[in-house]
């Protein structure tokens, strides 16, 4: 299970990357043309208008203007980009005109933070919702010789650039940006400001099968006007709200795209940077963080497949930077972090995942139990806890799964339980744990299951007991999205990306890895990132609930209908962020989809 890969250019090798000794051709690619300006993408959210006007503010000062002049374009606020109602106009009018108030009062404080007097700050929103406004020459008007700089909001990058491409203010735009004015936006205006660009997912996928063939829309251009900016980035992509709406998934089908580019730089959700002459980015504001991932340092994408029957995707060695406020930058060029260089050749070892049990393992991400499937009743005992005393007896008697059921409290004896039941546990061959809330499981109640797999019981841990399986786990309960509390909410998606923000637990260390469950559905990624961050020399493995791995004869199978993620940090240089959030050069993550064996 020892893999070393080599990093390597198409000059260095002949157009070859040698990988664990296999030659893989790497593809075509014509070197882009970078673009001169400033671009400031930003994750989601207004709450950094002030970085985005700062970010503009060298550039006005070389406009000798008595007036801070920007454009807020609103293409992206449509509901339809060919006919606009008068409810629409309306109601779009009434929203777009909150965000121009909001950029110039940031506009005002950034003046003031800076000793700028008897300047005023100007935002106009053109009313362009819809293609047949950007075709009129009247579209233009607004674009005076001291704008500088433009500001596309969220909403949804198809619409806008089905209202743009191709279009006189299209033309406008990027005559404005050739001449420095600063360009930036929030989620879809985000996405925007590269050429490549996310439109979304494809009919009948989401988040929770992203990683399947054909999940992700892709467009670069080869469907006419589908497309991001004309003028926009062409040496990446980029995607918003990367951690706050779970997008590594979708990043992970982008990467594997043979007509992508391999590189994604990733803003969050209140969090933007600044990407300069499309040579650097950097300069990371806002309350959490930015990855960028690399499928091409290491053969990645060129060696990504789907598999044929499942369409799942497999891909190994993406390389992951982590990027937060203070002195990080990412060179787009040289794809290398400012505060480490990537190694030449970095050591992969998946003999830890190796075990020697007598009976099989398995950790379930989330759907019922599966090694007990067609067996006979009597030889199994199924688990249920980590669930509130009010729940734990419902729950239990719900469950209409196979064998013997026992609810199992936080103050029980498992022994006892089975003894009141007459149950000899040596008689057990299988033994399913469903476990509720990580925060409220023991994992010292059950060390009599460890025995029995020790002496060739078999074990399932499903959903949050699969997490205890680990050396060490996420004791954190999981999050409620049909509630209103965004605070939580974002506490648990983003800002399990900050130190502190994942209490962690020591595990059974049946495995010695770190396990998080309900990966997808749950958004866990966080999770995930924080067991590493602990506990770097310790792969982490993230399950969605729909995917589990058996540990059996020596080796780790990826099982069930979804991929399993490989998160390992063993080879990073880690750090923190001035906002406290995780620093990471050279991690790397795979995707294994089901029927694999890990690190085979």
């Amino acid at each position: 299970m020892m893999q070393k890969l080599h990093r390597f250019t198409a000059a260095a090798l002949g157009g070859a990357v040698l990988l664990a000794g296999l030659a893989v051709p790497l593809a075509a690619q014509d070197a882009p043309e970078p673009r001169t300006g400033t671009f400031v993408p930003i994750g989601g959210g207004y709450t950094t208008l002030h970085d985005f006007v700062e970010a503009a503010l060298p550039y006005w000062q070389t406009l000798d203007s008595d007036r801070f002049f920007m454009l807020m374009l609103p293409m992206s606020f449509t509901y339809d980009p060919f006919t606009l109602t008068t409810t629409d106009l309306l109601d779009n009018s009434f929203f777009i005109d909150r965000r121009r108030w909001q950029l110039e009062e940031a506009c005002r404080d950034v003046l003031a933070d800076n000793a700028v007097e008897d300047v005023s700050c100007r935002v106009i929103v053109p009313p362009v919702y819809t293609r047949e406004a950007a075709l009129d020459e009247l579209a233009l008007d607004s674009f005076d010789e001291d704008l500088a700089a433009v500001y596309f909001p969220g909403g949804d990058q198809v619409y806008a650039m089905q209202i743009l491409a191709d279009t006189p203010l299209e033309a406008a735009l990027e005559e404005a940006f050739s001449r420095g004015v600063v360009m930036g936006g929030n989620s879809a205006g985000a996405a925007m400001l590269a050429r490549n660009m996310y439109a979304g997912y494809n009919e009948d996928f989401d988040e929770t099968n992203a990683l399947s063939q054909g999940a992700v829309a892709y467009w670069n251009d080869t469907t006419p006007g589908e497309r991001g900016l004309p003028f926009g980035i062409t040496s990446a992509e980029i995607e918003q709200h990367v951690w706050q709406y779970q997008r590594l998934p979708r990043v992970m089908n982008y990467l594997a795209n043979p007509d992508g580019l391999g590189l994604v730089i990733g803003v969050d959700g209140f969090t933007g940077g600044i990407i300069r002459d499309e040579v650097t980015f950097g300069e990371v504001f806002g309350d959490y963080s930015n990855p960028v991932f690399d499928a091409l340092t290491y053969g990645a994408r060129d060696a990504a497949s789907f598999d044929a029957e499942t369409g799942l995707l497999s891909m190994q060695n993406v390389l992951v930077h982590v990027l937060a406020p203070g002195d990080y930058a990412y060179d787009i060029a040289a794809r290398e972090p400012s505060w480490a260089p990537v190694p030449d050749s970095i050591e992969r070892d998946y003999s830890a995942l190796a075990t020697e049990y007598s009976g099989r393992l398995q950790l379930n991400g989330g759907d019922a139990p599966t090694l007990s499937q067609n067996v006979a009743d009597a030889s199994i005992v199924t688990i249920i806890t980590g669930y509130a005393p009010s729940e734990l007896d419902a729950v239990a008697a719900a469950y209409e799964g196979p064998g013997f059921v026992i609810a199992l409290g936080d103050d029980d004896d498992l022994a006892a339980l089975l003894a009141d039941a007459d149950i000899d546990p040596a008689t057990v061959a299988f033994w399913d744990v469903i476990g509720g809330d990580q925060a409220q499981i023991v994992p010292e109640q059950l060390a009599l299951v460890g025995e029995a797999l020790q002496n060739g019981a078999n074990v399932s841990l499903v959903g949050a007991a699969a997490a205890i399986a680990g050396d060490t786990y996420a004791a954190n309960p999981p999050i409620d999205y049909d509630n209103d509390d965004s605070a939580t909410i974002e506490a648990h998606d983003s800002g399990s990306y900050i130190i502190g923000g994942t209490t962690i637990r020591n595990g059974l260390g049946w495995v010695n890895a770190n396990v998080e469950p309900a990966l997808i559905a749950n958004n866990r990624f966080g999770r995930l990132f924080s067991l590493a961050y602990n506990h770097p020399d310790t792969l982490a493995l993230g399950l969605p609930d729909d995917a589990a791995v058996e540990f059996s004869d020596g080796a780790a199978i990826v099982t069930g209908s979804n991929s399993v993620f490989v998160l390992d940090l063993s080879a990073a240089v880690l750090g923190v962020g001035e906002n406290d959030a995780f620093v990471i050069a050279n991690g790397l993550i795979d995707v294994w989809a089901s029927g694999q064996v890990i690190g085979e």
